[in-house]
């Protein structure tokens, strides 16, 4: 939908999509690896052991972006005009993946003692009140997917609607 919006073959956009799932989702890895180094360096035959867990969703884009720039051109599609589609994708995949942490109860927030808060395991499994981390960059992806959809026909130059909320996703989680 919002390929056609934009005068982008939707097809095209699919088929890059499709394809840049497998260098995202292998970027998410090798950062969750990177961050958990301590871990595997002493089991390296377990970093794609796909049973052990742990992906850190923002590796994903580095690869995906360093892929994209030969497959897009493959595909005679436009970088930008191309991202600024995938923006979409990447914020409603971002939804459903913090609410897989919840359920999953992975990436808790640090404890609370405040009204705000849920009951979820720590790293030890030990349940306590912590602040949902997961729901709130949930709810902060759909407040940007809302906006997006607001400002989209305004942006200045193809690849801005990505640029500006690429970064401030990423400011808002770090």
């Amino acid at each position: 939908m919002v390929a056609h919006a934009n005068a982008v073959d939707a097809f095209r956009v699919y088929v890059a999509t499709i394809i840049l799932i497998v260098p995202a989702l292998a970027g998410a890895r090798l950062l969750y690896v990177a961050a958990e180094w301590p871990t595997y360096r002493n089991h390296v035959h377990r970093i794609w052991d796909r049973s052990d867990g742990g992906y850190i969703m923002y590796g994903g884009l580095p690869a995906a972006l360093l892929v994209s720039v030969p497959l897009l051109r493959i595909l005679h599609l436009s970088i930008p005009a191309f991202w600024d589609v995938a923006i979409f994708t990447m914020l409603v995949g971002m939804v459903f993946t913090r609410i897989g942490c919840l359920l999953n109860g992975c990436c808790a927030g640090r404890p609370s003692r405040g009204w705000f808060g849920f009951y979820l395991p720590n790293r030890d499994g030990i349940w306590e009140k912590r602040i949902p981390t997961q729901a709130l960059e949930a709810g902060w992806a759909v407040i940007l997917i809302n906006i997006a959809v607001a400002v989209r026909r305004s942006m200045p130059f193809p690849g801005a609607l990505f640029f500006c909320f690429r970064s401030v996703t990423l400011l808002a989680v770090c």
